[in-house]
């Protein structure tokens, strides 16, 4: 019998085979990336070419596999960072304060997040698919808010009554999507509860008629009180007026707030952190990566701090206000979980609330003065005259 002969190959040759089995195993990888059905078809071919040209195995996978684990390792880091920017994304929408609905073309909710659920007593699932005017309009208030494109956001103040009796205020903001072609695609609504604004009006109406009718009821004696007690009045309304004022301050501040939020490994070293308040705080994200979360607002509260993050390693949520420099944050604290739902960590989002207590201070302050002037006795109101 004859043994075969083993294959002989010039320099020229073996160069021109190198030269081709590399640009077959670049156009292998990506053939195998876009075409995953036809997987085993594909690499019976494109092994049986290689070592039809004279290659061994070993340098099948080197050439074939290098190219792929290159893209494969690309396309899981890019996953990895979008998955970690939608869990931030999601976090803030639902720590938020204000109700969020989101709408199609129609009007007919599509998304609704925690706090809107929560108002109406329902779970989230029970509003999708619901017309939104349906929802927010009453008997006695009729008008839809409909934005469109020569308007594209409308506001307005509605009051609501809940299923259980109790009567709410919430300042709506709708806003028309304007997608592709110029047309209206979706609609996005804000709802804040401003119920207590509506109260601390409607005491300071009470108390300034409650006082109208005392002086009418006065003596003849007190007509000379008149023109005192009127420049009391103005300067009532003029606070009344300045309260308006504060409050209609404090809503834009609200609708303004900015947000911070990061997140940490199961050790609790800062993994992300973004938001644009940070380069106020003088705290620069890029140098902050691999910290512990406790050395990254300092000076504070480290033991609250970090009580906080370990509960949320525990799987419970929590949430604590927390002073940088001059401004108040509230923080919520909750478990972060990776696609495989196993606890990778924390997620954490902190939102300024330094107007809003500075405005309930002020607003307590000068509702108790105009509390102690109501109450005053006539004759310290002459002698104040």
């Amino acid at each position: 019998m004859h043994k075969p002969r083993p294959l002989e190959f010039s320099p020229v040759k073996l160069l021109i085979i190198l030269v081709g089995s590399v640009v077959v195993a670049e156009v292998g990888a990506h053939l195998l990336i876009s075409y995953l059905p036809n997987l085993p078809y594909l690499l019976v071919a494109l092994i049986d070419s290689l070592i039809t040209a004279g290659l061994t195995f070993p340098m099948l996978l080197l050439f074939a596999f290098k190219p792929l684990a290159r893209e494969m390792a690309r396309r899981q880091e890019s996953e990895r960072a979008l998955e970690e920017s939608q869990a931030l994304y999601q976090s803030i929408i639902e720590d938020q304060a204000e109700m969020i609905f989101r709408m199609d073309k129609f009007g007919k909710i599509t998304y609704v997040n925690e706090a809107g659920a929560r108002f109406w007593g329902r779970q989230s699932s029970e509003l999708l698919g619901v017309d939104f005017n349906s929802v927010i309009t009453q008997p006695h208030d009729p008008d839809h808010l409909e934005p469109n494109l020569l308007k594209p956001v409308v506001s307005a103040e509605k009051r609501i009554f809940l299923p259980g009796g109790a009567v709410r205020w919430v300042a709506w903001t709708v806003r028309a999507i304007i997608g592709a072609g110029g047309l209206v695609s979706s609609y996005q609504a804000v709802g804040r509860d401003v119920t207590e604004n509506h109260r601390i009006l409607e005491e300071l109406r009470l108390a300034r008629t409650h006082l109208e009718e005392n002086v009418q009821l006065r003596t003849a004696e007190l007509d000379k009180m008149n023109a005192a007690l009127r420049k009391e009045i103005s300067a009532r309304l003029q606070v009344e007026e300045t309260l308006r004022e504060r409050e209609s301050a404090l809503e834009l501040i609200i609708d303004q707030s900015m947000a911070i939020s990061w997140t940490t490994d199961l050790n609790l070293n800062i993994t992300s952190m973004q938001g644009s308040i940070l380069q106020t705080l003088g705290i620069n994200p890029a140098w902050r990566y691999g910290e512990p979360i406790t050395d990254v607002f300092e000076p504070a509260d480290r033991a609250t701090i970090l009580n906080a993050h370990r509960r949320a390693l525990k799987g419970e949520t929590s949430k604590y206000e927390l002073r940088i420099k001059d401004r108040v944050f509230e923080n919520h604290i909750r478990p972060y979980y990776n696609r495989s739902r196993e606890l990778a960590g924390c997620i954490g989002t902190g939102i300024d609330i330094t107007s809003l207590r500075e405005a309930e201070s002020t607003i307590r302050m000068q509702t108790d003065a105009l509390k102690a002037m109501a109450g005053r006795p006539a004759d310290q109101q002459k002698q104040s005259g």
